[in-house]
């Protein structure tokens, strides 16, 4: 009865790793890294604060794409990113943004043209006795 049940648990843990292993990952998402706040309109949509122990490639700062995708984010300011030790463990801050639209231009009332009025007829010269 333990062998069955054992082999059920075996079997279950296999299907579920070879699902779990042919999900597709979605790509990452574009995303631009400033080192200073853009002059361009934004909305601040996050803080991060991460230690990172093993750098991934593109450096330290590629810790902060994946929670500023989640948020929705078009850039990530990043304010520190400093090695803290022997053993390259990078400190990375930085938020995430998203691109404020400006408004369109309100549409302008029609202008109506001023109405025209037909010329006053011209003035006699006043008559000389």
């Amino acid at each position: 009865m333990q062998t069955a049940r054992l082999a059920t648990l075996v079997l279950a843990a296999a299907g579920l790793t070879a699902c779990a292993g042919s999900r597709p990952t979605p790509p990452p998402c574009q995303l631009e890294f400033l080192n200073k706040a853009p002059d361009r309109p934004h909305e601040k949509l996050g803080e991060f604060d991460e230690l990172v122990r093993i750098i991934p490639p593109g450096g330290a700062r590629e810790v902060l794409r994946a929670p500023a995708c989640a948020l929705g984010a078009d850039a990530v300011v990043v304010t520190r990113s400093m090695v803290v030790n022997l053993l390259d463990h990078t400190h990375v801050t930085g938020y995430a943004i998203r691109w404020q639209v400006a408004p369109a231009p309100a549409a302008a009332a029609p202008v109506e043209p001023p109405a025209t009025t037909p010329p006053a007829p011209p003035v006699p010269p006043p008559a000389t006795p």
